[in-house]
């Protein structure tokens, strides 16, 4: 068909059916119409001399576009139904995200570097529920939300879950980290600082560290076993301060440390049956004295001695080593002179 001295479109039949339509514009290709018997199969609609996008039907419905920019496919649309299933996004020859619907809302995002998947992002309604981040063919970490706000996060080391981190609001909760397929440790927040550590061997807790600020807090640990003060003979006080006595570490915690609760203890005399108040962690200490007293006593008993023994609080670790009355350190108390300094206990 012309349109004056120009071409408007054409028709090519096969048989007794129309094949495909060409439809131009002025001297261009403005849109080709192919058919599949009597149904439309797919449209290619051109701009200038470049192809600019295709819509390919399944019977009388769209089953998806492809948009072209220049001589590259920019984006493809793929229907289901009525309603668009998903988007693949093109970078160059690459495919650069793909965006995955689910009735009229956004279900997830995949994001490609090169070509691999960067990350992937897992919507549950209007909010992002997760994500996904890669690293080469393995995750990396995973991002889950709660509303707008992160709620945790899990990071892989190769195909091992290598740590937790949990948040409650803005802040991190605690994290949980893991040695192969278990447990190590647990780091407990309180607002921005440490507030406990739990520390395991295999499926059992093997020790907790407390924190009190940006300090370790062993809850009278240290004052029954290292923080002794130094006197001269006039009464006068050697130590310049915590510098110069030792504060106890994280790794001044014994390896196994069992503990046990009174059961049915309770103080009715007190509120809510409390057993003291002001600094009661402090009197926690007095069980690391008396299971020093427990090991010391086991040690006199090797060595033959039953008899009386003092051992003084705080027990640093030359008091203990003396109160066993072994061999060696008779031999070291035959060696020692007196003190002229005296111990504050």
């Amino acid at each position: 068909m012309y349109h004056g001295n120009q071409i408007d479109h054409k028709v090519i039949y096969h048989c007794d059916h129309i094949d495909h339509k060409v439809i131009y514009h002025g001297n261009q290709i403005d849109h080709k119409v192919i058919n599949h018997y009597d149904q439309v199969d797919h449209k290619v609609i051109y701009h200038g001399n470049q192809i600019d996008h295709k819509v390919i039907y399944h019977g009388n419905q769209i089953d998806h576009k492809v948009i072209y920019h220049c001589d590259q496919i920019d984006h493809k649309v793929i229907y289901h139904g009525n309603q668009i299933d998903h988007k693949v996004i093109y970078h160059g020859n690459q495919i650069d995200h793909k965006v995955i619907n689910h009735c009229d809302e956004v279900d997830h995002k995949v994001i490609y570097h090169g070509n691999q998947i960067d990350h992937q992002v897992i919507y549950h309604c209007d909010y992002i529920d997760h994500k996904v981040i890669y690293h080469g063919n393995q995750i990396d970490h995973q991002v889950i939300y709660h509303g707008n706000q992160i709620d945790h996060k899990v990071i892989y080391h190769c195909d091992q879950i290598d740590h937790k981190v949990i948040y409650h609001c803005d802040h991190i909760d605690h994290k949980v980290i893991y040695h192969c397929d278990q447990i190590d440790h647990k780091v407990i927040y309180h607002g921005n600082q440490i507030d406990h550590k739990v520390i395991y061997h295999g499926n059992q807790i093997d020790h907790k560290v407390i924190y009190h600020g940006n300090q370790i807090d062993h809850k009278g640990y240290g004052l029954m076993t290292t923080e002794a003060v130094y006197l001269k003979p006039n009464g006068q006080v050697k130590n310049s301060g915590p510098l110069d006595y030792k504060i106890p570490g994280v790794r001044n915690i014994p390896r196994k440390l069992n503990v046990t609760l009174l059961k049915d203890n309770r103080f009715k005399k007190s509120l809510y049956s409390a057993k003291g108040c002001g600094e009661p962690p402090l009197l926690l200490g007095v069980s690391v004295h008396e299971a020093l007293q427990e090991a010391v006593m086991a040690a006199r008993k090797d060595s033959g001695k039953d008899g009386y023994y003092q051992l003084p609080c705080p027990a640093t670790v030359d008091k203990i080593r003396m109160a066993c009355g072994d061999a060696i350190s008779q031999q070291c108390d035959k060696q020692l002179k007196p003190s002229e300094e005296l111990i504050l206990y």
